[in-house]
């Protein structure tokens, strides 16, 4: 479960970096990156105590979507993203970060919807560290987003 944390700028638009010692839990991560029946986007939760592995099973299902070709945006959240601003701007760098295109952003979760589902098909946007976002002003944005 040993996962090394990148010292770079980019570190909140990718995961931790791959150690040695990953513990792959297929049984969870199956569910987790699974299209559903319908073919329609779906939103996993990943809930749990500290350690026990989210963020690690979130950067198993990214790694998994980007080998299967899906376009994949991540975003790590910090106590910043509590202001909804903050947070439009983080989702904007994220999706940037995965190649979408952020020129004159309208700082609205439809424009950045769309602007992430121009990077193709099933694409797949992992948030880690929600925490800092849930029960705050910009946790409204969070649920406009999943409505896009």
């Amino acid at each position: 479960m040993a996962m090394k944390r990148r010292g770079d700028a980019v570190g909140r638009f990718r995961p931790a970096v791959l150690t040695a010692h990953e513990l792959v839990r297929s049984r969870l991560l199956e569910p987790v990156s699974d299209d559903n029946d319908l073919g329609a986007a779906h939103c996993t939760l990943i809930v749990g105590p500290a350690g026990f592995g989210k963020t690690t099973l979130l950067a198993q299902a990214y790694r998994l979507a980007q080998a299967r070709g899906a376009p994949t945006v991540w975003l790590e959240c910090n106590h910043h993203d509590s202001d909804p601003s903050q947070l439009l701007q983080s989702l904007y760098g994220a999706g940037s970060a995965a190649g979408a295109d952020t020129t004159d952003p309208e700082f609205t979760t439809a424009d950045f919807g769309r602007r992430a589902a121009e990077l193709g098909t099933n694409v797949c946007i992992c948030i880690d560290a929600l925490e800092h976002v849930i029960a705050t002003d910009a946790e409204p944005l969070i649920e406009h987003l999943l409505n896009c």
